[in-house]
């Protein structure tokens, strides 16, 4: 016994329970009895105080103690509990669930009791409540995470310098360690590592920073950009920020607290914007069109040398104001511009004309193409104007000569026209004093060639196009008007096709006179002997590309089979295929197989 007793004595001599019993006050002692090869706990009755229940109840379990620990907690002390008959003494911490139902920390200290021979007899030990202070470690621990989590996330540097001391006692590291330098490295250099690393031409700015902050109030921040070397020797933005941490008894900065925040990107992408809009300026000057930047408002925003050389006011002149500040009075449709500056708006370019007017009051045509841009990351409209105030003039020469041509030519078909009637009238009082039928028809066909002829030219004075003949309203003119020499007082169906085709002076007449021939010798043979049915003579004119066919069809008795119509003496037929051949380089074909039908092609040129 002696022996056991002095061994529970050298354990509470030893340095760790001369710590724990400081906490005496919060600590049960138990023995475990060895019975059978089972432990059984006994404990003393501080148990009962720490835990909250009763002796009886805690006499009555015999399982509460196992029962009672934290399932995080269960399997380690199951397996540390088994260590302590080969290592005869260990330590213990867990959570262990009270009669409240909330765990409490307690520290477990057991220690095997031998008997006189070394076997085991009983296991001593003690449970010490260490609940607050574990839960003020823990909660400390969380701040520590906490606070260097937060402390890592910081873009940049942080760091606190002792000035006594003269080194960086402080820093989150990321950013140095980028830089290539060790925690060893930065702490050994002190605050030399700033004059080091810093830029020469920055350290003066830097100093002066550092000098300013003694006379200022604690709080203050001052900052700075700076470039730092690493170690490799490349070179990089920073913006430095710096304030007082502590002073000393002389109210002298003693601790200075800083952050750097890389800047480098920042400050490359800066100069490189700036010159990128130095190159964009530079181009938008050398443009020679005049160029107007204006908002969704309608106002300029910015203008090129163009547009101040154009107009002859300034570049701040110009800023502010809208189109309409340069608009001559009444010469622009100011809502139709403003209707196309919204099409614009969608995307879609689009053109317009405008006059200006100069400082100097003179008028400038110009074309203008408005598309929309985008002006340093803001939507605008952009509007390129081209000086066309020459052409406008040559235009404007040109549409006068024209006018003065178009009237020329009006007056001139008004002659021709008049001409042929002239002659027209003539033969009509030649035909009023002969008594012979054959040359009477002769002169009525001579008369309504010229008639033919004196039709194209009066649809020509009477039409805007002074070269072009709507060949459906020239071919209805002119049946009409050979019916009535040849047909009068006749029952004849006549049906003229020739719906959007337009031809040229050179090709409208010799279809005319084609037409009038063909259609004078079936209204002059054709019916002569038809009794049965209905007359019908049809005039057709079709465009294929420009392949133009003409149709002059009759139902009438026909020409007789062995009729070498393209070696008549007949002076008519002879004109015609000189008309088609000579004049409209053309075909014609003759088809009697029911009633008599001309059809004559040629190439529209």
């Amino acid at each position: 016994m002696k022996s056991a007793e002095q061994q529970i004595i050298n354990s509470f001599n030893s340095v760790n329970y001369q710590n724990l019993l400081q906490y005496a006050i919060s600590i049960a002692f138990y023995k475990s009895e060895i019975i059978n090869n089972q432990l059984v706990k006994k404990f003393d009755k501080k148990i009962f105080e720490l835990t909250g229940y009763s002796e009886d109840y805690f006499n009555s379990e015999s399982d509460l103690w196992e029962n009672n620990l934290h399932e995080e907690d269960f399997d380690f002390v199951k397996c540390k509990l088994e260590e302590i008959w080969t290592k005869e003494t260990i330590e213990l911490v867990y959570r262990w669930k009270c009669a409240d139902g909330q765990y409490k920390w307690f520290f477990d200290k057991s220690e095997i009791i031998k008997d006189a021979d070394g076997n085991p007899k009983e296991i001593f030990g003690l449970m010490m409540d260490i609940n607050e202070r574990e839960l003020v470690k823990k909660e400390f621990e969380i701040n520590r995470l906490f606070t260097q989590k937060v402390l890592n996330t910081i873009s940049g540097i942080l760091f606190i310098i002792d000035l006594n001391q003269e080194r960086v006692i402080y820093s989150n590291f990321p950013e140095f360690k980028f830089l290539g330098y060790t925690e060893e490295e930065i702490s050994l250099q002190g605050k030399k590592i700033f004059s080091e690393i810093i830029h020469q031409d920055d350290k003066r700015k830097l100093n002066n920073l550092l000098s300013d902050l003694n006379a200022l109030p604690d709080g203050t921040v001052k900052e700075t950009e700076i470039r730092i070397r690493d170690k490799d020797g490349k070179l990089f933005w920073y913006l430095i920020k710096i304030t007082i941490f502590n002073r000393d008894e002389t109210n002298k900065a003693a601790q200075l607290i800083g952050l750097l925040e890389s800047k480098h990107e920042n400050k490359i992408v800066k100069d490189k914007l700036e010159e990128s809009e130095q190159s964009y300026k530079n181009l938008f000057n050398t443009i020679s069109d005049a160029i107007f930047i204006q908002d969704y408002n309608w106002t300029f925003i910015d203008v090129n040398d163009g547009a101040v050389s154009f107009f002859g006011y300034t570049r701040d002149e110009l800023i502010g104001k809208t189109p309409e500040f340069i608009s001559s009075e009444n010469e622009n449709d100011i809502d139709e511009i403003k209707r196309k500056f919204e099409l614009s708006k969608s995307g879609v370019s689009q053109k317009i004309e405008f006059v200006g007017k100069k400082k100097d009051k003179t008028k400038i045509f110009t074309e203008v193409q408005i598309y929309d841009g985008i002006y340093f990351g803001r939507k605008v409209i952009i509007a390129q104007m081209r000086d066309i105030t020459e052409r406008k003039k040559s235009e404007l020469k040109m549409q006068a000569a024209l006018s003065d041509k178009n009237v020329l030519l009006k007056e001139v078909h008004h002659r021709v026209k008049n001409n042929l009637q002239a002659m027209i009238y003539l033969i009509e009082m030649q035909i009023d004093k002969l008594d012979d039928k054959k040359v009477e028809m002769f002169l009525r066909e001579l008369q309504e060639q010229a008639r033919t002829m004196s039709l194209v030219y009066e649809q020509l004075y009477q039409s805007d196009h002074l070269a072009k003949i709507d060949m459906e309203n020239y071919l209805k003119s002119l049946t009409s008007h050979v019916f009535q020499a040849f047909a009068a007082g006749r029952e004849i169906i006549c049906n003229v096709e020739a719906e959007n085709v337009i031809l040229n002076v050179e090709a409208a007449m010799p279809c005319g006179l084609i037409v009038n021939e063909l259609l004078t010798n079936s209204l002059k043979y054709a019916f002569n002997d038809l009794k049965e049915k209905t007359a019908r003579i049809n005039v057709k004119l079709s465009k294929n590309n420009n392949l133009i066919e003409i149709i002059i069809m009759d139902n009438g008795k026909g020409i007789s089979q062995d009729f070498d119509w393209e070696n008549t003496e007949s002076l008519g037929l002879k004109l015609v295929n000189y008309w088609v051949k000579y004049q409209l380089a053309g075909t014609i074909e003759l088809d009697i197989t029911s009633g008599t039908k001309f059809i004559i092609k040629f190439e529209n040129v």
